[in-house]
């Protein structure tokens, strides 16, 4: 059972008589609910058990289930928005597999690792210099 609790003002609860095989019972009583979440419109419909009690119970659950999917795919979404932003402003890559480094603002251009690390820059900002006055030249 998870621990979201929702605020009975925010739901509305519609009793039907359910559907389908139960005898005499399902056209004399209504056990069947329908929980909606008015914030969201999001709707859940129970007619498992023949309690109106039990159903409401399930109803409830499956929308607290639903709710949380919900939130949780929102996240999740945020967190790969911010990945991808971060992946777009991406700058230099060091790939010590190969001994490379990959400067992303010099269009496919590789520079020696360990000439990185000793400090040797002059190659890497010619590079970068030559292409950002072809840029600017454009």
């Amino acid at each position: 059972m998870n621990k979201y609790n929702i605020p009975k003002k925010d739901l509305k609860f519609d009793y039907f008589r359910a559907s389908g095989k139960g005898g005499q019972n399902v056209n004399k009583t209504s056990t069947a609910v329908r929980v909606t979440h008015l914030p969201t419109n999001t709707v859940v419909t129970c007619q498992d058990e023949r309690s109106q009690i039990q159903n409401k119970k399930k109803a409830l659950e499956s929308l607290k289930t639903k709710l949380l999917n919900a939130i949780e795919k929102e996240k999740l979404e945020q967190i790969n928005n911010i990945r991808k932003k971060d992946m777009e402003t991406r700058i230099r890559t060091y790939n010590f597999k190969s001994g490379q480094v990959t400067d992303d603002r010099v269009k496919n251009k590789k520079f020696i690792l360990e000439k990185i690390l000793n400090g040797e820059l002059n190659d890497m900002l010619k590079e970068i210099r030559k292409d950002n006055y072809k840029d600017n030249q454009e």
